[in-house]
């Protein structure tokens, strides 16, 4: 079975880190990079905390 998580750094120290599911994921087989598919309860989750995510530091 598949299994994937979007996580993100917290926002604050003590905040929990938000996570979100993914149901399904395709690969690039040139790049690698990985386009996720969610459900529409886990995009809307995101939706409305996409102004406060913040990538992790390994990735900014």
């Amino acid at each position: 079975m598949f299994s994937l998580t979007l996580t993100y750094a917290a926002p604050k120290f003590f905040a929990r880190t938000p996570t979100f599911d993914v149901g399904y994921g395709r690969a690039c087989l040139d790049c690698g990079a990985l386009t996720a598919f969610m459900n529409d309860e886990e995009r809307e989750k995101l939706a409305e905390a996409a102004d406060r995510l913040e990538l992790p530091k390994y990735l900014s």
